[in-house]
């Protein structure tokens, strides 16, 4: 379940920016989906540990 009490700190078009930069990083490097999953799940973790990058 996810924390309820996390806050967003930057806007939905900084969101939006970051998301379109992953998926040009993604598709320039033959990521799928699988390869995908398991970044996100460093992410999360990292993210578990620190507030902020």
């Amino acid at each position: 379940m996810e924390d309820l009490n996390i806050t967003k700190c930057v806007t939905k078009d900084n969101e939006d920016m970051l998301t379109k930069k992953v998926i040009s990083e993604l598709k320039k490097n033959s990521f799928t989906y699988k390869n995908f999953e398991e970044v996100i799940i460093k992410v999360k973790e990292f993210y578990k540990n620190n507030a902020t990058i």
